[in-house]
């Protein structure tokens, strides 16, 4: 027996995006979490959802917009105006951690590292939710056989992917307040489906 074209493929990607962001002020950035900061629930502290709004970030927000539009004609989306439908600010201290979830009601999601430890990751989690009911043992992890992949959350980077991509942020085990600012995007008009049928 003779077996020819021996190929693998890869379907129904997951995306993830990142960026780095220069010479960005953080004292700024620090400045309108804490102002928009509702209650001090340390090691874990979220500030309101309406950072978008405070015109300090007004420059902030139009580029993450455009960031999420450029995407969205990259994948082969009809190009249209999105909407945040929320933006925060988190203080994350020693011990401090968020627990695996996603973010429903949008359509992608996205955070930005305003100062972080070299040590910090974001644990993103696989969305197959049958891929592991079966597996052999592993010797090597790789993208086919691991349940979870960790980035690095360092200063200045943004990652962008979709909101029913689960993630989370592990337990902090060293001294330094680890800000960061996330946000939600939503499709205000014109909705589709993958099997090319549309709602207009």
């Amino acid at each position: 027996m003779k077996i020819n074209d021996k190929t693998r493929e890869s379907i129904f990607p997951t995306y993830v995006y990142h960026f780095d962001i220069e010479d960005y002020d953080d004292v700024l950035f620090k400045e309108v979490i804490k102002d928009h900061i509702v209650e001090d629930t340390s090691p874990l502290t979220l500030s309101k959802s309406d950072l978008h709004d405070d015109e300090r970030l007004k420059d902030f927000s139009q580029e993450i917009l455009y960031l999420h539009k450029d995407i969205m004609e990259n994948m082969g989306y009809f190009p249209q105006d999105l909407e945040f439908s929320g933006m925060w600010g988190v203080e994350q201290n020693k011990y401090g951690r968020h627990r695996q979830h996603f973010h429903p009601n949008n359509w992608m999601c996205g955070v930005f590292y305003v100062d972080t430890d070299e040590t910090d990751t974001l644990v993103f989690h696989d969305p197959r939710l049958r891929a592991g009911v079966i597996q052999p043992k592993t010797f090597k992890y790789n993208d086919y056989n691991t349940s979870i992949l960790k980035y690095p959350a360092k200063s200045g980077r943004v990652y962008i992917f979709p909101h029913w991509l689960e993630h989370e942020v592990e337990p902090i085990m060293h001294d330094k307040t680890r800000v960061s600012i996330s946000w939600n995007i939503r499709i205000p008009q014109l909705l589709g489906c993958g099997y090319g049928c549309t709602n207009g």
